[in-house]
């Protein structure tokens, strides 16, 4: 497996578009009496948990585990029950916004407009300081 920036960009985007701040990634369920235990990634292909644990190791994601969740009907008592959860943090938030070339080149215009304004007065400001003197 290799890292895909395009099925990256996509789980980001399915993040972003999700009713809630965070995606269920992965179940775990363990069974005090027989110690077995069952992970369940649903609704995640191999290569998208891939791109997610690198998500996660550069600072795009972030998990949360929450265990012993109550609201679940575990079928034997003292029985362990996680879920695990990923968010967007806000590079991954940054990182989306940077993959639309649009957005982007808007943001950079709008944070240099000061820099701009500036330039066009010391401009303006010669020039009429030019033609006051008279000089060439």
């Amino acid at each position: 497996m290799k890292r895909d920036k395009r099925l990256q960009l996509a789980v980001s985007r399915k993040l972003e578009a999700a009713d809630t701040q965070a995606l269920l990634f992965e179940e775990f369920y363990e069974n005090p009496n027989s110690g077995c235990e069952e992970i369940r990634v649903e609704n995640w292909t191999k290569e998208e948990r891939y791109n997610i644990a690198l998500m996660v190791r550069d600072g795009t994601l972030r998990v949360e585990r929450v265990t012993d969740a109550p609201w679940r009907d575990l079928p034997e008592p003292g029985a362990t029950y996680a879920e695990t959860y990923i968010y967007l943090t806000s590079a991954g938030h940054d990182a989306l916004e940077a993959s639309n070339w649009f957005q982007s080149a808007l943001k950079n215009v709008i944070t240099n407009i000061p820099t701009i304004g500036v330039s066009l007065f010391l401009v303006l400001a010669g020039a009429w300081l030019k033609s006051l003197f008279g000089l060439k």
